[in-house]
Formats: structure tokens, C-alpha cells, sequence
């Protein structure tokens, strides 16, 4: 319990100032898989000529290669209160080796490492279109050989700053002869589609749902899981044929609501007095 209630504190110190630091994606300053796809989506739309190529590339093994020290050196420029510091020392040095996965302030500490790298991108190499989603991220532009350039900048940085490796297959490559791929989603400049491997998964699972009949919880979970996914791309087609046919969304949400009510009544009743 202590464990988890320092996580929460530093997390939500850690949320609080992000809106602050952030670096503006020309749309607004939050985070999210669905902000970033929104992202891509409208600079496809609406600038072409600075979108015809994109250089899209990710870290390796990232948060087992955060440098911790470099982190704990970011958090002393920003922060001067000694407790909240020895606070974040005391959850940083909780694992052996960079940040574990999983844990509540992981993602805050990640983006907070990187905040720098994005300011980078933006600001000293003046790249006009550069959305980052965790250790995922795309840089757009309308000249090869200046991205080129750009990339292995960007390489030179994240190895020299902060101690971590670009993966090697990385992409360059024509917008408009095969789309974004990012963030789960195929973003091309009129539509926008599910992730091939993603719609087959959805399609797998929906017909075991099928062939049991009637919803279980883990299945009214998932199916409203994956429409919130399909609202965001065109996949009305998708939709109708997998998802709508597993059940009604009213009768879906009462299975939910029923074993959530279930867990908090034995949340409680576990608690000691």
C-alpha cells in the first residue's frame, strides 16, 4: 500500500506539470494514442507539401535503458524541494535497472526523460511536424536528404544525451505510397484504417465470442475495447461485421457495470477493519 500511494503522489505531481512543459503538436498540449493519431491525421489533411515523407522510428528496450542518473539530473533542474526529490530517488533506485514496466509513474518518468529530446526535435533541428507517442515517434517533411539528416541527429542525440539506442529499422519513406503506420492505426491522407494485425486479433477473438454465445465479462470488456478503437478510424464495415454482432451495447455494459459492482463489494469486504 505505501508502495502504491508514492507512485500515486509522484504521478499525479508528474501530470500536473506536463501541460507546462510539453511541446505543442500544433493542435493542443495533451498526450494519448488518440491525440497523436489526431495529430497525423490533420497534417496529412492539411499540409501536404510538408508531409511527403515521414521517417518513423523507436527506441530500443527503452525503459530497461533509461540512465537513471541522467533522470535524477533532469528532475534536479526542474525541482528543489528535497523531499520531493529523495521522494523520486527512492522510486527510481526501487529497481535494478532503468524503469520497470508497469508501474504507475513509469510512463510520467519516461515522457519527463524525453521532454528534452522533443524540445530537440522541434526547436534546434526545426522540424515542423514531429509527433511522439512513449518511445514511438515520426518526423514529417518535404525534402529526403534534410530528414536523412535529420534522423541521424536525432540518433546522435539520444546516444550522446540520453544514453539510449534508435532501433535499426527505422523507415523513410513516400507518404502517399503507403500511409503512417503509428499508434495502431494507418493514417493516410483521406481515411484512416485499424493496423492489419490488429483487425485480424479483433476478428480471431470475435468469433470465439460468437461460437460460446452469450458475453462473458472479459468479453463485453473487449468488444467495448475495440469499439472505442474502430470510432477513431473508417471501419464502419469492420465494425458491423465482428463487434456489432457480438451483443447489444446496452446489455453489453450491464454485464460490465454487474462485475464491477462485484469486485468493489469484494474490495471492501477484503479490507481489513
Amino acid at each position: 500500500m505505501r508502495r502504491r500511494l508514492r507512485h500515486g503522489l509522484v504521478g499525479s505531481f508528474s501530470k500536473n506539470r506536463e501541460g507546462k512543459r510539453r511541446v505543442k503538436d500544433g493542435i493542443n498540449e495533451k498526450t494519448g494514442i488518440h491525440y497523436a493519431l489526431q495529430a497525423v491525421k490533420k497534417w496529412l489533411q492539411e499540409d501536404r507539401k510538408h508531409t511527403k515523407y515521414c521517417v518513423k522510428m523507436d527506441i530500443v528496450k527503452f525503459y530497461p535503458s533509461v540512465d537513471r542518473e541522467v533522470l535524477k539530473e533532469q528532475f534536479r533542474r526542474k525541482i528543489k524541494d528535497q523531499d520531493t526529490l529523495w521522494l523520486i530517488d527512492t522510486i527510481i533506485d526501487s529497481h535494478q535497472q532503468g524503469l520497470p514496466i508497469g508501474n504507475y509513474t513509469s510512463q510520467w518518468f519516461s515522457n519527463f526523460y524525453l521532454e528534452g529530446f522533443d524540445h530537440y526535435v522541434k526547436e534546434t533541428l526545426g522540424v515542423k511536424h514531429y509527433v511522439r507517442y512513449m518511445d514511438d515517434f515520426c518526423l514529417f517533411g518535404n525534402n529526403k536528404k534534410k530528414l536523412h539528416q535529420a534522423r541521424k541527429k536525432v540518433e546522435q542525440y539520444l546516444n550522446e544525451v540520453l544514453h539510449v539506442r534508435v532501433k535499426n529499422n527505422w523507415q523513410l519513406f513516400r507518404v502517399d505510397d503507403r500511409g503512417v503506420d503509428f499508434v495502431g492505426y494507418r493514417t493516410f491522407r483521406d481515411y484512416c484504417l485499424l493496423r492489419k494485425s490488429t483487425s485480424l486479433r479483433i476478428a480471431r477473438r470475435t468469433r470465439k465470442m460468437r461460437a460460446r454465445g452469450k458475453p462473458v465479462f472479459a468479453d463485453a470488456a473487449a468488444v467495448m475495447s475495440y469499439r472505442g478503437w474502430l470510432k477513431h478510424c473508417d471501419a464502419h464495415n469492420f465494425m458491423r461485421k465482428h463487434l456489432l454482432t457480438v451483443g447489444k451495447t446496452q446489455k453489453l455494459k450491464q454485464i460490465i457495470s454487474a462485475e464491477s459492482k462485484k469486485n468493489l463489494t469484494r474490495f471492501f469486504s477484503d479490507m481489513p477493519c
